[in-house]
């Protein structure tokens, strides 16, 4: 039974075992080339064009975490701050492209912000003025301004009102591929409207709620990669936003992405500004009856080379609720958060799916955390109803950040374990929750134990022993101590103990876990005790087989099988097979299964006067007790002829 029940199988994990993705890196090489085509058609008899002027202001530049080792135009052109500028004299007819390649190194994690900002910010310095004001695009309404406000409530830290900004838009905003062709982005009063835009669009409608906050905020534009099943290139224009944090500076926040505080290194920059407006070509020419029609920037880019992986930043503890619960029960995974650096760090958690259990709570989570602090995020998640009951599953708890922080648990699911209710489960999160702000807790310990230290059995009354150790300066009277629901109250002096026991029957051979809990007005405590219930080892002998009799000078084959029928494995086993004038002895520390014995038994060995034998198994149970089980089976010695009488005679002196 036992090699049935915990077979652990395997799981589906659905989280990407890919190779390393180019947003995982700190720093990138890449290659990338910006093509402009424009076609000078003739609209005329006396068609003719003596200059062709083009202004790309759409281009990589250096800037912080952002060097270009290569850039090269095609025909030549004026490379200046602004803009890429190619004149052609009295070019064809026909088709002409001004095109631009270059390489760059792109680092992550440029920008830190270390040192709090108060919020609400104090009047900003008149360069930066600029970047509070709403322009067509990014505009500012009183839903913008009332929403925003509301978004960050009473919220004392810049750091974390803007992440709170940023988070809502990208949790309330669908992405909406519909609108990236249109040639003008949506206006974010629009977008607040419509629920839906594309990255220019969110990022539009972020920057306005910062700046109706007195947040400056600006729009960047550029290159990023992705690997969204929706873009099957990888690398495309995108669009995000930059922050302005007093002592530190711009810090990027690409709502799209869920990169807040920072972007990974596929962000290459080409303009940034007050507005998503187009920066990217303006073109003149002089000339008559002709017309040049621009047929758009096509862009494309290709990884070099990659630097070290990410710095994970956070770390992450991640535990179930309960070691083990039952079919269709409810589970709550709780994830301790930590940031050990000296900046802080926004950061988002995914809670791995993995085929067996459903979501209650959206897979991504979201925190923004101040240097060393800690936080916790919680998911609640479904067992499947329909599992095989003869299978212990063991289900892998996987929490994993954008930036590489990891952390792996587990938990048991068996059909005879509790099966948790949501309101349990909401109840005990809620208790969690407003346990954390309990100041007596640290006070007090509570731990639950099985008594007597052999494995229980089912049908027998196991006893449970619960201690709760008060070391702060107050009494606590009447404290509530329960298993399940059955309670006992018990006072616990300062800097005194107490104790309380318990005792449960189980059914049926399982894994349990058992929840007990200690409730008082200044502390709720719980404790969690997971055992396994088994059964004492059941061995047997079967399919016992021998020769009825047998001649002197012949031989036969002794079968016979010993069998670990049901409970814990069998120790110090000891198989003897037993006749008149032998004895063997087989010897194994433990085994589980079927050992199949076919051992040759000699005429010769047989005796005139006792034709039995017997197969006997001893061992130990798991308590440490003797066992044994005993078959015998008969062989008799025929056809004796009266010179093997003697031998016979002779042999018993021997």
């Amino acid at each position: 039974m036992r090699g049935a029940l915990f077979l652990s199988l395997s799981l589906l994990l659905l989280l990407s075992c890919a190779a390393a993705e180019p947003y995982e890196f700190a720093s990138l090489v890449i290659d990338g080339s910006l093509t402009n085509p424009v076609m000078i058609v003739e609209e005329g008899k006396r068609a003719s064009i003596s200059s062709l002027t083009a202004n790309i202001s759409w281009f990589p530049r250096e800037r912080p975490g952002q060097d270009v080792l290569f850039f090269t135009t095609v025909p030549d052109a004026e490379v200046g701050d602004r803009s890429v500028t190619f004149s052609l004299t009295k070019p064809m007819l026909g088709a002409h492209s001004f095109d631009i390649e270059y390489q760059v190194e792109t680092a992550a994690d440029v920008v830190e912000v270390v040192l709090p900002v108060t919020f609400p910010l104090p009047p900003v310095s008149p360069d930066l003025v600029t970047y509070l004001h709403p322009t067509e695009t990014i505009d500012i309404n009183d839903d913008i301004s009332s929403l925003a406000a509301d978004i960050v409530g009473g919220e004392d830290d810049l750091f974390k009102a803007v992440v709170s900004l940023a988070l809502w838009t990208k949790q309330h905003i669908g992405y909406d591929l519909s609108t990236v062709n249109v040639e003008a982005s949506q206006p974010s009063s629009w977008v607040l409207e419509n629920r839906r835009g594309v990255c220019d669009e969110l990022t539009n409608l972020f920057i306005s709620f910062c700046r109706s906050l007195g947040i400056p905020a600006r729009f960047v534009s550029g290159l990023a990669y992705t690997n969204a099943e929706d873009f099957e290139e990888g690398w495309g224009a995108h669009g995000w936003a930059e922050v302005y944090f007093p002592g530190a500076g711009w810090v990027p926040f690409d709502v799209t992405y869920g990169q807040l505080g920072w972007v990974d290194a596929s962000h290459v920059v080409f303009a940034q500004g007050v507005d998503s407006g187009k920066y990217a070509s303006s073109y003149s020419w002089l000339g008559r009856d002709v017309q040049v029609d621009v047929v758009g920037m096509q862009l494309a880019a290709s990884l070099v080379s990659e630097g070290e992986l990410l710095n994970p930043l956070l770390t992450l503890d991640v535990r179930p609720l309960m070691p083990g619960v039952g079919f269709g029960s409810y589970q709550l995974v709780e994830v301790e958060i930590s940031n050990p650096t000296d900046r802080y760090v926004a950061d988002e958690l995914q809670l791995a799916l993995v085929d067996g259990f459903s979501m209650v709570d959206p897979a991504h989570q979201a925190v923004a955390l101040a240097p060393g602090e800690s936080t916790e995020a919680y998911w609640r998640v479904l067992v499947d109803e329909g599992l095989d009951a003869g299978y212990l599953y063991t289900y892998p708890l996987i929490v994993q950040s954008v930036r590489g922080a990891r952390a792996e648990s587990s938990f048991t699911v068996v059909t005879a374990a509790r099966k948790l209710s949501l309101s349990w489960v909401d109840r005990f999160k809620e208790d969690l929750v407003a346990g954390e702000s309990s100041p007596y807790d640290e006070h007090v310990s509570f731990s639950c134990e099985v008594v007597g230290g052999v494995a229980p059995r089912p049908r027998e009354s196991i006893p449970f022993m619960c201690s709760l150790m008060n070391d702060g300066g107050l009494s606590l009277d009447a404290v509530e101590v329960c298993l399940e629901s059955s309670c006992e109250t018990v006072d616990v002096a300062a800097g005194a103990s107490a104790s309380v026991s318990f005792s449960h029957v189980f059914a049926e051979p399982s894994l349990y876990a058992l929840s007990f809990s200690a409730s008082h007005s200044l502390v709720e405590s719980y404790s969690f005790v997971s055992l396994e219930v088994v059964e004492e080892p059941v061995v047997r002998i079967e399919n016992v087989s021998a020769p009825a009799s047998l001649d002197y000078a012949a031989a036969g084959i002794v079968h016979f099988e010993v069998v670990h029928a049901a409970g814990v494995p069998p120790r110090d086993v000891m198989v003897t097979l037993r006749g008149p004038r032998m004895r063997n002895t087989w010897e194994f520390a433990e085994f589980t299964g079927v050992k199949v014995f076919d051992i040759t038994l000699a005429g010769n060995a047989l005796s005139l006067d006792d034709d039995a034998f017997t197969l006997g198994v001893s061992y130990r149970d798991d308590r440490g007790a003797r066992r044994s089980v005993v078959e015998s089976f008969n062989v008799a010695l025929a056809d004796v002829t009266w010179w093997q009488r003697v031998l016979l005679w002779l042999e018993s002196f021997w």
